[in-house]
């Protein structure tokens, strides 16, 4: 027969007071079932929330006159041109780089498809700013200098076209994110 450890015998029901210098918790007063008026006692139903989660661009008042003027027609086909011709030279040698795993493969094509959206606003200048071309020509600069492409410069770009350019063009945006991820990593 195995031993078991030895535990004290209690008896159930019996009580054994705490060892010398223990402090016991205070006692806890019952909590009464009854309400203030001697009846049963109905939970209250909670308050509203009265935090908000944050301004609502719905909310926001139009101030008016902050409109950004968009591209000019001339500027707006000069830029197209660069930036096809930048990002996808860029791609096709990423391509043509065979160092590309099938993930990269698959966010490259990805990238391709988002870029499709940016060259499609380039043709209409639709949801694009004087400010923002400006930016994206900075950008495509930067990608083919001479002296190969500053991608902290690139990175640095790349946020001022996010803050610039808005919600609306997210896509292409995040399209050109990812090629940079793509060119720093090869």
């Amino acid at each position: 027969q195995p031993m078991q450890p030895m535990q004290p015998a209690m008896q159930p029901g019996t009580f054994m007071p705490p060892a010398r210098g223990t402090v016991l918790p205070p006692r806890r007063q019952p909590v009464p079932r009854t309400g203030p008026s001697g009846g049963p006692r109905r939970l209250a139903s909670k308050p509203p929330s009265t935090r908000k989660s944050g301004p609502r661009y719905s909310d926001m008042p139009d101030l008016g006159g902050g409109e950004a003027q968009g591209p000019d027609p001339q500027q707006l086909k000069s830029s197209a041109a660069t930036t096809q011709k930048v990002f996808g030279g860029l791609i096709a040698s990423l391509k043509g780089s065979n160092t590309l795993n099938s993930k990269e493969a698959k966010r490259l094509a990805d990238v391709e498809k988002r870029l499709e959206e940016l060259y499609q606003r380039l043709s209409t200048g639709e949801g694009l700013t004087s400010n923002g071309l400006s930016s994206l020509n900075s950008l495509a600069a930067t990608l083919c200098a001479p002296a190969g492409i500053d991608h902290s410069k690139a990175k640095q770009l790349h946020l001022s076209l996010v803050t610039e350019m808005g919600r609306e063009n997210l896509k292409w945006l995040t399209g050109v994110r990812q090629l940079l991820t793509l060119l720093a990593a090869h």
